[in-house]
């Protein structure tokens, strides 16, 4: 599951659960915007504070568990460069 999906079946922001894990929320925005990878460390807290609902791999390389739309195109929920 990516963070976003898990997020939003939790009813929970971003800025929240980055507050929650003690995750700096620019690191979390600048992820969502592709303009930075989460790290390896990050992941990892990620993958614990959701009880590994989102993996470390879903965390670092969402881009490898993108949705397929019905055209055939990719849809990433978090979007990296």
């Amino acid at each position: 599951m990516l963070l976003d999906d898990y997020l939003k079946q939790k009813g929970m922001r971003l800025y929240i659960f980055a507050e929650k894990v003690g995750i700096d929320r620019s690191t979390l925005y600048k992820s969502r915007s592709a303009k930075r990878k989460v790290s390896a460390a990050v992941a990892e807290k990620i993958e614990k504070a959701t009880g590994g609902q989102v993996t470390r791999m879903e965390a670092m390389f969402p881009e490898m568990y993108a949705e397929k739309n019905d055209d055939g195109s990719e849809q990433y929920k978090l979007r990296y460069e």
